[in-house]
């Protein structure tokens, strides 16, 4: 666009030049006035194509002739001529009579010739069209087409009156052919500038107005060449500044053809600067859309936050207590039907059998016999007054007969650890089947089923068995629960939600971050495992009992795991503990096992345990010999992957790595199972404290949901406050969060704005109950703002928001 722009430029300049030197010329030969503008460009054309077209041989000093003497002589003229023809024709017609009177032999005496007078008078030197005339006048005329080159001339001389021209000056042309040459040239010249200037004024003016080229408000065609050419010379020094000129003049007139004129206008006249006049008319948009929407929608148009809030805590307390209500509707209803059941003579007979059994103190029949013999034992009894069952497969297939004791629903939980074998006695004793677990954790196994060495053990003494878990998934309809609530802090999680379930489950963060919470890595550079003997190794095992003891001592109230990579390891650091016990009676006593504050397992054994801190011991590391074999047990072996997942999901609040190898000893190229690499980046991550994972507790760049929580954010952060953006590292993220200024780790307040993360959730105990008291559980305080508020009452929700921060502020 700039090339044609330039073009554009440099014709008009050229056109502008062209007609400076035409009008130096005319000025020589013709005494015009200055050709200054396009209006008098206009005004002389006409004059130079009038003198071009003049007729040929008129008399040398035609130009001068008095003009109304020329008239009334050739008015005399032609009255003169035309008496001559009509007497013509008279005595033509008398010559055809003159004929037939003769061939009847009738005389008639001739009149005298009447033409002959008149020719003569034509012919007489002082007649006045000879005087006048010149060289137009002939004697000899005899007809009034004979006239027309007379009349032609004076028609010429009459219309060169018009533009007051040099009389002098056009004769001269007149009367030397090379001039009369030369101002044909010059026609041809002028006529292609004037087209030139003319199409370089439209173009200026499609895209300026004649006040932003002329300070004297004059119409186009009075604009002065001058200015036109100050105005070039200004427009081609500043040729980007010009293209964006006509960038925004085109885009102003597409406006304006939308019918937004008045808009415009007011722009202008309110001198909006021109980079708000896209968000403005954004808005104003949105103010037209949302207005039309609010008018067919008046449950938006009377919207009030207080009202509606105080629906969502009447909703939040009912819904929260019709799960007591629940419990109490069951127990009702447990009581009615047995109450019904009682009274008949089934339940009378098997009612003796119990208070018989009841009064024995000795030979009671065996619990398979008392659950299904139906002549001494209570099956009925059994079911009525404990319609709810607890048990493993193993019992089931143990302890009921499918003939006498049928179940409506059996549920299975922790599946994918249950073989199908195992199962199938317990699912034909049921009428129904839910089957609950995860196939990304441990699977059915033999690996912990002998005494062997674990590095001794080939893949076909680990066989991993199918479960009723993967069985069913096959066929069966499946629904994931994507909510994790047992992580006090998302890191703990993060890393499994990442690799092992594709980003897909909700978690939720915490407004503390510290060392206290999440994932940190304890490096023991002098841990050496003992491969050609105990197999374990023995000073990791003491940093950790250490660490065991430091847990204790400082948060007694808080519960703790530890997981070893290998059963050897666990006997280690259990050694390591008896010995620190020794000293410290109380932490002996803390680390019994099993207890609901404590456990010491090897990998294979904790699925289904929780705890608040954990401390996870890989005890694999470089022999005394300096070398690192990538055997490290359980991981190596098929689903490795699925161990490692269960140990590094274990902790509430907080994880430790403890492991004498960091992640670059672990080659990758060369590791085979997919449970060792997991583990190299694994020990990545928790050496990054859980950060190394992106997207991990909020976002540096800025991202937003919605323009309302933009708004928001900006607002806060002119009040000087430090806001983050989509807090978390899952699907769900609070929209915005106010950073403690004193401690910046901290989040003093959470925003939730009713955008997409608010109506991303498909039901309202979602929405308004069950996220709220998780969040509130983790130590959130939470903010609400209603878009339809914010919009149409912004200072007084900024106020409150302001309000609320410092009122957290005061209180920490």
């Amino acid at each position: 666009m700039e090339l044609q722009i330039t073009e554009e430029i440099e014709e008009f300049q050229k056109a502008i030049l062209s007609v400076q030197k035409i009008n130096q010329e005319l000025q020589g030969i013709l005494q015009v006035q200055p050709l200054l503008s396009l209006e008098s460009l206009d005004k002389c054309y006409p004059a130079l194509l009038h003198i071009l077209k003049s007729p040929l041989n008129l008399p040398e000093n035609w130009v001068g002739v008095d003009i109304a003497l020329a008239q009334d002589v050739f008015s005399s003229l032609k009255k003169d001529v035309l008496e001559i023809e009509k007497i013509k024709r008279l005595q033509e017609t008398q010559n055809l009579l003159s004929k037939l009177l003769k061939l009847f032999n009738i005389f008639r005496r001739s009149k005298p010739n009447s033409i002959e007078s008149l020719q003569n008078k034509l012919r007489q030197i002082d007649y006045p069209a000879r005087q006048v005339l010149g060289s137009l006048f002939n004697s000899e005329v005899s007809s009034k087409a004979q006239l027309k080159e007379i009349e032609k001339a004076l028609n010429w001389l009459i219309g060169l009156q018009k533009f007051s021209l040099s009389a002098d000056s056009v004769q001269r042309i007149l009367n030397t052919p090379s001039k009369r040459r030369r101002m044909a040239e010059l026609v041809k010249e002028y006529e292609s500038a004037h087209q030139s200037i003319r199409q370089g004024l439209d173009f200026l003016l499609s895209h300026f107005n004649e006040s932003d080229i002329t300070d004297y408000y004059l119409p186009r065609n009075q604009i002065t060449f001058v200015e036109l050419e100050s105005f070039l010379n200004l427009a081609q020094s500043e040729l980007p500044y010009f293209q964006e000129w006509l960038t925004y003049a085109e885009t102003y007139q597409k406006l304006e053809n939308l019918g937004n004129k008045k808009f415009l206008d007011a722009l202008r006249e309110n001198q909006i600067k021109p980079e708000q006049w896209f968000p403005v008319l954004e808005k104003r948009i949105y103010q037209i859309c949302l207005d039309a929407i609010l008018a067919k929608k008046p449950e938006l148009k009377n919207f009030n936050p207080e009202v509606h809030e105080r629906q969502i805590k009447e909703f939040s307390k009912l819904d929260f207590k019709q799960l007591d209500t629940a419990r109490e509707r069951l127990k009702q209803l447990h009581v009615q039907r047995w109450q019904n059941w009682e009274k008949t003579s089934l339940a009378l007979g098997e009612l003796q059998n119990l208070k018989k059994e009841a009064n024995k103190k000795s030979r009671h029949l065996p619990i398979r016999k008392l659950l299904n013999d139906t002549q001494k034992g209570i099956p009925n009894i059994a079911k009525a007054l404990k319609p709810c069952w607890m048990m493993s497969p193993l019992s089931v297939s143990q302890y009921i007969n499918p003939d006498v004791i049928h179940f409506d629903v059996l549920i299975f939980d922790e599946a994918s650890q249950l073989r199908t074998e195992d199962v199938v006695p317990s699912i034909i004793r049921s009428n129904q089947v839910i089957v609950i677990g995860d196939k990304k954790q441990l699977p059915p196994t033999s690996f912990f089923a002998t005494g062997d060495s674990q590095e001794d053990i080939g893949d076909e003494d680990d066989a991993s068995y199918e479960s009723v878990l993967d069985e069913c998934s096959k066929f069966m309809f499946g629904r994931t629960l994507k909510w994790h609530y047992r992580s006090e802090d998302e890191r703990l999680i993060a890393f499994s939600n990442h690799h092992f379930y594709d980003d897909k489950l909700v978690t939720f963060p915490n407004p503390v971050q510290n060392s206290e919470l999440g994932v940190s890595f304890r490096h023991v550079p002098d841990g050496v495992y003992d491969r050609s003997g105990r197999r374990d190794n023995r000073r990791e095992a003491q940093v950790i009992a250490q660490l065991a003891l430091e847990h204790f001592q400082r948060f007694p109230e808080q519960s703790l795991g530890i997981i070893a990579f290998s059963e050897a390891q666990a006997d280690a650091i259990r050694e390591q503990i008896e010995i620190l016990g020794k000293e410290y009676p109380n932490l002996e006593t803390f680390c019994r096992d099993n207890s609901p504050q404590f456990f010491l397992k090897a990998l294979e054994n904790v699925q289904g345990d929780e705890r608040d801190a954990i401390i996870l011991s890989v005890g694999y590391a470089r022999d005394s010999q300096g070398k690192l074999y990538l055997n490290f047990g359980p991981l190596n072996r098929q689903g490795g992957e699925r161990r490692l997942n269960v140990a590094v999901t274990r902790a509430k609040s907080k994880i430790t790595l403890v492991s004498s190898i960091v992640a670059g000893d672990i080659d990758k190229t060369r590791a085979e199972s997919k449970g060792v690499k997991l583990l190299h980046d694994y020990l990545e991550y928790a050496a990054s404290g859980g950060e190394r994972l992106q997207g991990n507790s909020y976002r540096d760049a800025l991202k937003f949901d919605s323009p309302f929580e933009e708004d928001v954010y900006h607002t806060l952060v002119e009040q000087g406050y430090t806001i983050r953006t989509q807090v978390g590292c899952s699907g769900y993220r609070i929209d915005l969060g106010v950073v403690n200024s004193d401690r910046p780790g901290e989040f003093l307040l959470g925003i939730e704005c009713d955008g997409a993360s608010y109506h991303s959730s498909p039901t309202a105990r979602d929405r308004d109950r069950l996220r709220q008291q998780v969040l509130e559980r983790l130590g959130w305080k939470i903010h609400r703002i209603w878009s339809t508020d914010w919009f149409r009452n912004k200072p007084v929700q900024v106020r409150l928001l302001i309000e609320k921060i410092k009122q957290l502020q005061q209180n920490k």
